[in-house]
């Protein structure tokens, strides 16, 4: 923790009737430099202000305001010391961070070794017992925790973010664990109501889910105020969210649908002849993975003046595909036997997702080409 000592004229009597009373500010820039929001050196710091005891406003080393409530105070220079705190978000991230990140690697490493277990096994990959939902929830939930981890690092900090991320952490460590303690059971861990026990996990996985997306929104409407990071870094957040909210709901309708099939004596994969519906929710469920790793090629590679463009495309070419999904599956087709709007709407993504790509290819033959010169030119 820094700290520094300031001189100031306090104006006001109950600030100098309290030498100890904390107080916070926030630091703009001073008028005629940029737009007066906070400097990307301060944003978000917060200062733990004090006067010292030495100087008080009274003008006596040490003396008690309660002593001297008949003297005026003296209007004149304090001098103040300033703890600052430039990570302040990382300290208040850190220890909720610790928690998210032990979920996460628990569902990577759970994913994983389900995934090895179907593949030795060499069980099914279709169908509601199959290893594949233990594996594929536990590597796509702990690419999600992961990201929302990372993701508070970049947020303005509040008082509850340690809860909170703790509580979405614990709820999707619960729900995968319940998904995957089912699989091994030998049952159905959705739209399984063939017990009271298969019942209540199923009503309990639902209700986790829903908590989960309410915060995913919640996260969602906070990225409209990011720390001072990288425009196109911003955008990727901001947009992956998004999505992934959006991606939520298609979730949960998902569910709904498949409920409403399954009254119909029809499969609770399928929307009429062959669409099907767990395509909407899963092509735009990892963007926030996805958009920020642009933006970070983007300004690695040193793609300044057209980062933001990279990224709009990407995000562009990820929003029409998942319009092209829920074509498809509406529709009752298959994820590739499209009409013609579907064939439109696919030939937009490609065309679209060109410019990004090419943008990025071009930008690592020129950083290649700089980090050979670089070598070349070094002496020896």
């Amino acid at each position: 923790m820094a700290e520094q000592v300031a001189s100031g004229a306090f104006l006001f009597q109950s600030l100098a009737l309290m030498p100890n009373h904390r107080v916070r500010f926030a630091v703009t820039k001073p008028k005629g430099i940029g737009s007066g929001r906070p400097t990307s050196i301060f944003r978000n710091v917060c200062y733990d202000v004090k006067l010292l005891p030495s100087l008080d406003a009274f003008g006596s080393a040490g003396a008690s305001p309660s002593r001297s409530t008949n003297r005026k105070p003296i209007m004149k220079s304090a001098a103040i010391k300033v703890e600052t705190t430039a990570n302040s978000s990382q300290t208040l991230t850190a220890p909720s961070s610790r928690l998210a990140l032990s979920v996460t690697a628990l569902l990577l490493i759970s994913g994983c070794v389900h995934l090895g277990i179907l593949a030795i096994l060499g069980t099914t990959w279709h169908g509601p017992l199959s290893f594949r939902k233990p594996a594929l929830f536990g590597i796509s939930g702990g690419m999600t925790m992961w990201s929302l981890a990372w993701l508070m690092t970049q947020l303005s900090p509040k008082r509850f973010d340690r809860l909170f991320i703790n509580a979405i952490a614990i709820s999707l460590f619960i729900e995968v664990s319940l998904i995957t303690l089912q699989t091994w059971r030998g049952v159905a861990s959705h739209f399984n109501h063939s017990t009271s026990v298969d019942a209540a996990i199923e009503s309990t996985m639902l209700g986790l889910i829903l908590f989960v997306t309410g915060g995913i929104f919640y996260l969602t409407w906070r990225t409209r105020w990011l720390r001072s990071i990288d425009p196109a870094m911003a955008f990727a957040i901001h947009g992956g969210m998004v999505l992934l909210a959006l991606s939520c709901l298609l979730g949960i309708a998902t569910s709904v649908l498949g409920e409403v099939s399954i009254s119909a004596g029809r499969s609770y994969e399928l929307w009429g002849r062959a669409g099907f519906l767990k395509f909407p929710h899963g092509v735009a469920l990892h963007a926030i993975q996805m958009l920020p790793i642009v933006a970070w090629l983007a300004r690695t590679l040193g793609l300044n003046h057209s980062s933001v463009r990279v990224v709009q495309s990407a995000l562009a070419a990820q929003v029409l595909f998942m319009f092209y999904a829920v074509w498809q599956t509406s529709q009752g087709r298959d994820r590739f036997d499209w009409d013609w709007i579907g064939g439109i709407l696919l030939a937009m993504v490609v065309l679209i997702g060109v410019y990004p790509a090419l943008a990025l290819a071009r930008g690592f033959l020129a950083w290649s080409s700089r980090t050979n010169n670089s070598k070349w030119r070094s002496p020896g």
